[in-house]
């Protein structure tokens, strides 16, 4: 038996000098994705000290010497915000590194996007002047206005290029997880889940196919053994203003009534588009499903499955 030949070890090079590479600072900012009257919405602040004094951007900042990125995103929308990612979905969208992102120093950026539901109104706090939701199909014309326009950008620093990603996975995780549960408060009609999808995607679902959808996909969601009779009679509970007792869906189909989005063809997984839109659904109807036929529409929690299988296809895709 022929003994093993041993390979001589490579040379090492010159040892590394640190002073070589110039010093980079490193942040951490987070999209932070809700729905609110009925719209799809997206967390901006009021920057109010320079670079971009007066600019909407992202919350986000730099990170301590002790902490991680993610532990970074999580303090500074605290701070700028008094929100609190930890109740809600939370995942790393990619790390931003062009030379010249930031006028003051090289930045590198990790960025995240998280989903937080029914949140209440929010408030600027430390560098951030203010805070606020804005609709993501009114973010996405003015950055494509301000991309027609010329350099610069909608919001500060390559915010514009951060928001486009995440929006984009946002809208893309629907089709393949269970994110869009996330949304919704915790016991939630089959109504109120098909309105996400519809804000999200911006686009109409035929009811009848989506319930099928969603009741084939094994570990999505599951009974909660309650109906809106039941949720009428809790206690109240925090919604998206002060004073607000009406339930989810009724929100969303409220502002539906009052200034509908452009929907594409409505359709999903092939199904044939429904019949013409019926009328606006009377106030007070909390799942027009349900309450049609003169019983409550069913509960549901989400049941902590990660991943759908079949996928949904989003119309037009």
């Amino acid at each position: 038996m022929t003994a093993s030949k041993k390979t001589a070890p490579l040379p090492l090079g010159p040892p590394h000098d640190p002073s070589d590479y110039p010093p980079f600072a490193v942040t951490a900012d987070i999209a932070l994705f809700t729905i609110r009257d009925g719209r799809f919405q997206l967390l901006l602040i009021e920057r109010g000290q320079p670079p971009f004094l007066g600019r909407l951007a992202l919350p986000g900042g730099f990170l301590h010497p002790d902490e991680d990125a993610e532990t970074a995103a999580r303090r500074e929308l605290f701070e700028e915000t008094a929100l609190d990612a930890g109740s809600g979905h939370l995942e790393q969208l990619r790390s931003y590194s062009t030379p010249d992102r930031d006028p003051r120093q090289r930045v590198v950026t990790v960025a995240f996007w998280a989903i937080l539901p029914a949140l209440e109104p929010v408030h600027g706090g430390t560098d951030a002047r203010a805070a606020r939701f804005v609709p993501v199909e009114d973010l996405e014309a003015d950055i494509a206005a301000a991309a027609i326009a010329g350099p610069g950008g909608h919001l500060a620093f390559d915010h514009d290029r951060i928001v486009t990603d995440a929006i984009s996975r946002a809208r893309s995780k629907l089709e393949y997880t269970t994110f869009a549960a996330r949304f919704c408060p915790s016991e939630f009609t089959m109504t109120d889940l098909r309105l996400v999808y519809e804000a999200v995607w911006g686009t109409e679902l035929e009811p009848a196919n989506f319930r099928r959808k969603v009741e084939g996909i094994e570990g999505f969601i599951q009974p909660s053994g309650r109906s809106t009779s039941d949720r009428a009679s809790d206690e109240p509970r925090h919604w998206s203003e002060p004073g607000e007792r009406e339930s989810w869906s009724v929100q969303m189909l409220a502002h539906r009534s009052q200034s509908p989005p452009a929907m594409s063809e409505s359709r999903l997984l092939g199904a044939a588009p429904p019949d013409p839109a019926p009328a606006p659904p009377m106030q007070g109807s909390s799942d027009t499903s349900g309450r049609r036929r003169g019983r409550p529409a069913s509960l549901y929690e989400w049941a902590g499955g990660e991943d759908l299988f079949p996928p949904f296809r989003r119309p037009g895709t």
